[in-house]
């Protein structure tokens, strides 16, 4: 990365090059693909690439300190809009890409000179993922917006003739199967963080 060129003392940053992870999979392991190796760092960056990034949850989950450049382009998981800048991830405020290391590079100085809240703020993190982005609150979660979703639904699905005369006891069974198991489900479910409006 550009930024570690310039800064090589403050910054040791990875690209990952995922063309060439997928010729040859054994190269990711000197990057991220080591996921154990990324976690030994008190900080990581998490930058968008070309695509959507799925590695923010794996790095706040290490337990490091997460430097996150918000763009308003950034592609956005489920829960990212529920993390807080200076509670959760240190936020990189100038992403101008002309001045995005020296932005990066003040970030990472003042995490330095301020080791106590830095700490902190890593900690935070990583209770928010292992809170929120357990299995639990995932099914949690996505139930909820299917719920929701379901509330907006303008038609009753219904199943096709055919389906319903061959398999129609079957049906009703698994219906009543799926609904007892959702309800069960639904209270052993732990509570979803704030997300704004």
């Amino acid at each position: 990365m550009r930024c570690s060129k310039k800064h090589p003392k403050l910054l040791n940053a990875e690209a990952i090059d995922w063309e060439q992870g997928r010729r040859d999979p054994a190269s990711l392991a000197l990057g991220w693909g080591s996921h154990t190796k990324a976690c030994q760092n008190r900080m990581l960056i998490h930058a968008q690439g070309i695509g959507w990034s799925a590695s923010l949850k794996y790095k706040l989950a290490c337990g490091a300190a997460v430097i996150w450049p918000r763009t308003e382009h950034d592609h956005h998981d489920f829960f990212s809009r529920a993390l807080k800048p200076g509670q959760h991830f240190l936020a990189v405020e100038d992403t101008d890409p002309n001045r995005i290391c020296t932005s990066i590079t003040k970030v990472v100085e003042d995490a330095q000179r301020h080791d106590q809240n830095t700490r902190q703020i890593a900690k935070q993190g990583a209770t928010f993922a292992e809170q929120h982005l357990a299995m639990p609150s995932v099914r949690r979660y996505f139930l909820e917006a299917l719920q929701q979703y379901a509330e907006l639904q303008m038609f009753n699905p219904a199943w096709a003739n055919t389906a319903a005369g061959r398999m129609g006891g079957v049906l009703a069974q698994m219906q009543h199967v799926t609904e007892k198991s959702i309800k069960a489900t639904i209270a052993n479910m732990p509570e979803l963080p704030q997300f704004p409006e």
